[in-house]
């Protein structure tokens, strides 16, 4: 059994029916985003709260761990859900994830507040439409973003003595899309640059960066940060 295996909720119930209930009619994700919510919910006591492993939720949702890391970063980021490390129960102190219910409930309000306003609109849209023709709404804006890529800061921060393979590293930064969970990554190769395994024998030990990325070394390591914590990403120490 992985370390961190042990999914039972925190107050001992199967399931929290009122959890699931409001992330479906609350939350303003969809897809797999709202899956990974639900499973959570699944394991959750009354209050939201339960701490199974990354693996297990990957599992239960039926994708990769690394899609799943992501996915879980992406909840928090839209307030959903709170990612507490290290507060589950002893021996394994694994990551209490929190459906964070209040939220849910405000993005409720909100979607129907603005279909009523939509719905003010039409109607005085109707009215003021010249033979009974209603105006055409206009279309909506469409903006563009381009897309930032965290890859040159890795590079950057990535050790001298070891670079090599710069096109093919960014290449396989790419296929996997490792910009959505940039963040642990980059926390990871800091950690790392300064520590006493990769500046020992003048960095002897020291990966190249390309396979530092093919193996995805920063999945479940520990980040040290004055103390030792655990990756918020990672449902066990």
């Amino acid at each position: 059994m992985e370390r961190g295996e042990d999914c039972r909720p925190i107050e001992g119930s199967i399931m929290s029916i009122k959890v699931m209930s409001l992330c479906w009619e609350g939350s303003q994700h969809s897809g797999s985003d709202l899956l990974m919510l639900l499973a959570i919910a699944d394991f959750s006591d009354d209050h939201g709260r339960a701490y199974p492993a990354v693996a297990t939720l990957a599992k239960k949702c039926r994708m990769q761990r690394r899609n799943a890391q992501r996915i879980l970063h992406n909840l928090e980021n839209s307030g959903e859900l709170v990612i507490e490390p290290n507060k589950g129960p002893p021996p394994k102190f694994p990551n209490v994830y929190r459906v964070n219910t209040s939220n849910l409930g405000m993005q409720t309000s909100a979607r129907v507040q603005g279909n009523a306003r939509v719905q003010s609109s039409v109607g005085r849209g109707a009215i003021q439409g010249t033979n009974g023709v209603q105006p055409t709404a206009p279309k909506p804006s469409v903006t563009i973003k381009n897309r930032h890529t965290h890859f040159d800061e890795f590079w950057n921060i990535y050790p001298n003595q070891r670079k090599g393979s710069k096109s093919k590293c960014k290449e396989v930064w790419q296929q996997h899309d490792f910009d959505d969970i940039a963040e642990p990554i980059i926390a990871h190769l800091k950690t790392m640059v300064t520590s006493d395994e990769w500046t020992r024998k003048s960095g002897q030990y020291v990966p190249s960066p390309l396979t530092y990325l093919s193996q995805q070394r920063w999945d479940g390591a520990v980040i040290q940060n004055g103390s030792s914590t655990s990756s918020q990403f990672e449902g066990l120490l």
